[in-house]
């Protein structure tokens, strides 16, 4: 066999690994589809994930560690990252939020993540299964930043947020200002409430979250 004249350097390696790397994290992401919402849950880890062709070194091996070892290997709740939301939360991306992640349950794989801006600092926070569909609905808090469900009607998704999320906002924020929208790639089912993770200064102060529960 010919191999290629540069078959010994970096860029040679580091096209070898992309290829694979990224053959592997297509694969586990299948259900991710190409329009998700790129903020939002394992459409976000998705992304974050793949290796670009611009990456160092340095990245590059750190995605393969993240998915090799965390996402890969442990293929549950604990495996997928929150990420605090900036642009739900604008202005201002140090708001304190709770970042709950939701399995759907009648799914083998499937997250996402609901975020509650201004969020008063409870440690045991609990939340009731969420009926998902493609009905969204938006509650507008008195700085501009937002509560986004998706649920499988619009009534029962203003309900949801009204009983569960909303008293979790400092009162000072609270308001009723709901928007209704559609988003038809939405997977419905059952979402249960699997972890709850608390960034006191929101996406400003990086992925790690204060606690967890």
């Amino acid at each position: 066999m010919t191999l290629p004249k540069n078959f010994s350097s970096w860029k040679f390696t580091s096209k070898v690994i992309r290829q694979i790397h990224n053959t592997d994290v297509v694969k586990h992401f299948k259900d991710v589809k190409k329009d998700d919402d790129l903020s939002r849950g394992r459409s976000a880890l998705k992304a974050g994930l793949v290796i670009r062709a611009k990456d160092s070194a340095l990245d590059i091996l750190n995605k393969q560690i993240v998915f090799r070892l965390g996402v890969e290997k442990n293929n549950s709740s604990d495996s997928i990252l929150s990420f605090p939301e900036g642009w739900v939360l604008k202005p201002g991306d140090d708001i304190p939020q709770l970042a709950i992640v939701y399995k759907i349950k009648e799914l083998k794989s499937g997250y996402n993540t609901i975020h509650i801006p201004h969020y008063n600092g409870q440690r045991n926070p609990k939340f009731p299964p969420l009926k998902k569909g493609i009905k969204g609905v938006i509650l507008e808090l008195k700085d501009n930043s937002k509560i986004i469900i998706y649920a499988n009607n619009h009534d029962y998704g203003r309900d949801y947020i009204s009983r569960y999320l909303l008293p979790l906002v400092e009162q000072k924020y609270r308001t009723s200002d709901f928007k209704n929208v559609v988003r038809n790639n939405v997977r419905a089912g059952t979402a249960l409430a699997v972890r709850a993770d608390y960034y006191s200064k929101g996406k400003s102060g990086g992925n790690i979250p204060d606690w967890r529960h």
